[in-house]
């Protein structure tokens, strides 16, 4: 992701300051609620030769059940036994190659599987059929819908987050941008609906982006701007029959020592809210030294970020959304296990069908929930890499 020189921003790992300050404790999970039913991918299970996995960065699954893992250059699939199928792509300049490494990857609720590298995005469709593959910025359509907003690439708009294809011809994408108001530069988020069918485009979310500050527009020498889930977050995810869920750290309120989120369901095609679910949580609060601990790492703050973060007193609260067809987790850093350092959340789901909340539990980070089960990328004993398929409890999803 590349950002212009005049304003160098720094996209930090994304949990790396909620690592920082998570409580650092032997984690108790909820056992009675997961079951690891196996682990594969590694030496330990038989798997072999190309199959074994080297970096992998993202799981998914296909409404086949195969598993699916980006690993590196690779697409790696797998069947729902974790046996070996196939594997596409590779380093290259062909269809379904990738000159760089993907750092970001996506499956929509239709199945459309969407992975981004630095310059490209290549797209399949759900038998892992090869679609298209083209430049991230070479968008004629979004180009025109930027200039009509006096917006540029490599002026004030800078490249985009996830991108989710609902069907062939629509997709979402996320970007940041920014304007001037009031002499101070102030990011925005847009989340683009483009039908390449039918010309449409629309923003279906316009916000200011919760995870980058103000900075002032007169510092145009500043280092860094950074981006951080810890003063904030915009996360969202596609939802079957066309809607979109998601959340916002901005809209945050906090009362008496308690915290209140909101999750927003719109549609896609009228941008109607169809929902607004809300929820309390125990708050955290910013540890004294939380300042200091970015000077100490030569990491440049805003005024105007350390002002509002002494203002809110309290992190925010949602890392990110994901989901299980309608159902909708929510997912909150909680600690770190003493023993092993691995990232342990809290997990409230609900029901986007009619707003109920319906469980809390905790466990490993999931890095991707369908039909009940949860899949994560962990380290087997020996050292591999290795993808672990859990069975989530029915009582999560409030069924008995």
């Amino acid at each position: 992701m590349k950002f212009p020189n005049v304003l160098k921003i720094v996209a930090l790992c994304f949990i790396f300051y909620s690592i920082l300050y998570a409580q650092k404790k032997e984690v108790k999970i909820d056992d009675n609620l997961i079951k690891l039913e196996f682990a594969f991918a590694n030496e330990a299970y038989g798997t072999k030769g190309d199959f074994l996995l080297e970096n992998p960065r993202y799981v998914t699954t296909t409404r086949n059940n195969d598993i699916v893992v980006l690993d590196r250059y690779y697409i790696k699939i797998y069947n729902s036994k974790g046996n070996e199928k196939k594997i596409l792509g590779g380093k290259g300049q062909g269809p379904g190659e990738f000159e760089n490494a993907p750092n970001m990857y996506s499956t929509s609720p239709s199945d459309y599987f969407c992975f981004l590298d630095m310059n490209y995005y290549t797209v399949y469709d759900n038998n892992f059929k090869f679609i298209d593959k083209k430049l991230r910025r070479g968008d004629k359509a979004i180009e025109k819908f930027l200039e009509m907003k006096n917006l540029m690439y490599g002026k004030n708009v800078y490249s985009g987050r996830e991108m989710y294809f609902i069907s062939e011809h629509e997709k979402l994408y996320m970007f940041m941008h920014s304007i001037i108001e009031n002499d101070a530069k102030v990011f925005m988020c847009v989340l683009l609906y483009d039908n390449k069918k039918t010309g449409e485009i629309k923003p279906l979310l316009y916000v200011t982006d919760p995870s980058t500050k103000t900075v002032d527009a007169k510092e145009i020498n500043i280092n860094n701007v950074i981006i951080s889930p810890d003063w904030g977050n915009l996360s969202y995810v596609p939802l079957p029959n066309r809607l979109i869920a998601y959340s916002n750290t901005d809209e945050e309120v906090f009362k008496n020592g308690i915290g209140y989120y909101k999750i927003h369901i719109i549609s896609i095609d009228d941008l109607s809210e169809k929902m607004v679910m809300t929820k309390d949580f125990i708050p955290m609060k910013y540890p004294d030294d939380f300042i200091e601990s970015f000077r100490k790492q030569k990491t440049i703050l805003s005024k105007e970020t350390e002002e509002y973060i002494k203002k809110r007193v309290y992190k925010p609260y949602i890392i990110e959304l994901k989901n299980d067809s309608l159902y909708i987790f929510t997912i909150k850093i909680l600690d770190i296990d003493q023993k092993t350092n691995d990232i342990y959340c809290t997990y409230d789901v609900f029901d986007s069908r009619n707003g109920k909340y319906l469980s809390t539990f905790r466990m490993k980070r999931i890095n991707y929930i369908r039909n009940g089960y949860a899949y994560v990328i962990g380290t087997h004993k020996n050292g591999y890499n290795e993808i672990r398929v859990y069975k989530l409890d029915p009582s999560i999803y409030g069924k008995k």
